[in-house]
């Protein structure tokens, strides 16, 4: 497990019992879904695992490479495996079939958090784009709006900086 515990958040008991079954590489979604239909987690419960999987993947890759863990690909849309990241798409996919909600907004030490917002800032190939196109598939709203920004505009500027670091 690569989990950091430094992003944790909104998880009461039962909840952080399914995230830890999922933040494993790979995740165990037997138990994970055993879990689920046992215990009867809410949509709210399910969204917020779902946004603590992408907050603790967030940065995975970076540290990983900052600690030199790993060496820089030649193909930058290749996904590096053995990270919990390289699940993302599957998790929200497990997640989804039992009720996450994409536009849900939270609140955590004035701290605002959403999925899409969450997602959109994991670095690992192409599985950010994936795991949004999947939430957008589903209902989630682009322009939503989350502490006073949307999403949109939150991934507009993502994609222009990208395109700034790019030609440097």
């Amino acid at each position: 497990i690569h989990s950091r515990g430094e992003k944790m958040i909104l998880l009461n008991e039962k909840s952080r019992e399914l995230f830890d079954l999922l933040f494993q590489s790979p995740p165990k979604f037997e138990d994970a879904e055993k879990l689920v239909k046992s215990e009867k987690h809410t949509s709210e419960e399910l969204t917020k695992v779902a946004i603590n999987f992408a907050e603790e993947c967030r940065s995975e890759i970076s540290d990983a490479l900052f600690e030199k863990e790993i060496t820089p690909q030649t193909n930058p849309l290749g996904i590096v495996e053995g990270y919990c990241s390289a699940y993302l798409y599957k998790v929200l996919e497990f997640l989804m079939q039992y009720g996450i909600d994409a536009n849900a907004v939270f609140e955590n030490d004035r701290n605002y958090y959403n999925l899409m917002s969450s997602v959109m800032w994991v670095d690992n190939g192409y599985v950010a784009a994936d795991s949004m196109g999947l939430l957008l598939e589903n209902g989630g709203n682009p322009n939503l709006l989350v502490d006073d920004e949307s999403v949109f505009d939150e991934f507009t500027f993502d994609v222009f900086f990208g395109a700034i670091e790019q030609e440097k």
